[in-house]
């Protein structure tokens, strides 16, 4: 990456007089660059509305927070080292941006991180291991959309903060990691709620129950929200068992991988899971009964996989009834697939009546036929020709 490009992203901020801000630790920072720069222009946008801020506010009575945001703009080259972030900033936004190179070794010295949001990207390079071992108090941890590689390090199990883990669509292999079960948050079906912060709206998006949700700060929905998602990877091996003891998961997403094995039986442990998408893989087996205890599961995709037998009745599953969840499971029978066959049949009949017609209409004519000599059918042919 040229110079030029390292000049360009470090110019943007001298524009603001953050340093001394950045690092007084007293008071509260909220920077904000939202969609106010492009990749040919650096300076900010003539909106007053959109302006770049860099505000100091102390809320009476509640925490302070530091918060970097220049996320959504066209911003690109290289995430400078020296960047002079503060090592006790809590919220870090660089997402949706056309930022290349590795994820810089300088954030490890955030160590107060609890928001890092880097997604939609170019980063390339492994996931560093640091981020857990130096960012233990990271809650929102999301890498998605980028081209990072290489294996999901497990020193990741060891953030026992974390509660939304987003590293979807990228080029990550091997195993998921069978310690799982150590991210303490999200085993624990009453977790801790976030620290109040009046001064900054946090904000994050997630896909579930199909399509892509907003959450944010207000009414605290943000803090209730549980999300781990490894899909459009090339992940393989099988589901681990440990990932059923997180029993304040939301949305579990492991869909577009190559994941082989069966359903882990314990699944339906996971009774706070709202979307399950485990589709595009190449699981087998049947469908376990104790799925049917998920009760508050709202999407389902198990579709393009090899499972067999039954699909399970009752409960929750009764009202998923859209033989798409179970697509391209030759082998799969059953509700809701069986609304579908039946469709399929009663089209077969009304085909099969329509021949019957057919052939009663053909056998009348042939029967007709036998009675009429050949010589006077030539007769009556010959003299219409004439």
């Amino acid at each position: 990456m040229s110079d030029r490009r390292r000049f360009n992203f470090l110019t943007m901020f001298s524009q603001f007089p953050l340093k001394t801000q950045c690092y007084d630790v007293n008071k509260s920072l909220s920077l904000s660059l939202l969609q106010n720069f492009t990749s040919n222009d650096t300076s900010p946008s003539s909106s007053p509305s959109r302006q770049a801020t860099a505000s100091e506010i102390v809320p009476e009575g509640k925490e302070k927070k530091k918060v970097v945001d220049v996320a959504f703009n066209n911003l690109f080259g290289y995430i400078p080292s020296s960047l002079g972030i503060p090592s006790s900033l809590h919220v870090l936004k660089m997402n949706n941006n056309n930022f290349g190179g590795e994820i810089p070794s300088s954030f490890q010295n955030c160590s107060d991180l609890m928001d890092i949001d880097l997604g939609g990207n170019k980063l390339t390079g492994k996931l560093p291991s640091w981020i857990a071992s130096e960012l233990h108090h990271l809650q929102i941890l999301k890498l998605s959309s980028n081209l990072l590689s290489g294996h999901i390090p497990t020193q990741l199990c060891n953030l026992q903060m974390l509660q939304i883990q987003d590293v979807g669509h990228n080029n990550f292999s091997g195993t998921i990691p069978t310690c799982l079960n150590n991210l303490t948050y999200l085993i624990m079906s009453g977790g801790k709620s976030w620290p109040l912060y009046d001064d900054y709206n946090e904000e994050t998006t997630i896909i579930s129950k199909g399509r892509e949700l907003e959450y944010g700060m207000t009414n605290t929905i943000l803090m209730q929200v549980t999300s781990i998602d490894l899909s459009s990877n090339n992940l393989d091996g099988d589901v681990p068992k440990e990932i059923c003891s997180l029993i304040a998961l939301g949305t579990l997403n492991l869909s577009r991988n190559q994941l082989t094995g069966k359903i882990p039986s314990p699944i339906g442990k996971l009774t706070q899971l709202e979307t399950l998408d485990l589709s595009h893989n190449h699981l087998s087996g049947e469908i376990l009964q104790s799925m049917s205890s998920l009760n508050f599961l709202s999407h389902l995709n198990l579709s393009y996989n090899n499972l067999r037998g039954r699909i399970p009745s009752g409960n929750q599953l009764q009202t998923l009834d859209d033989p798409s969840i179970y697509g391209d499971n030759p082998l799969l029978c059953g509700f809701p697939l069986n609304k579908k066959t039946a469709k399929i049949m009663k089209m077969m009949m009304k085909s099969l009546v329509v021949y019957q017609r057919r052939a009663r209409i053909h056998r009348r004519i042939l029967g007709r036929l036998q009675h009429i000599d050949p010589e006077q059918v030539m007769e009556v042919h010959v003299f219409s020709i004439f």
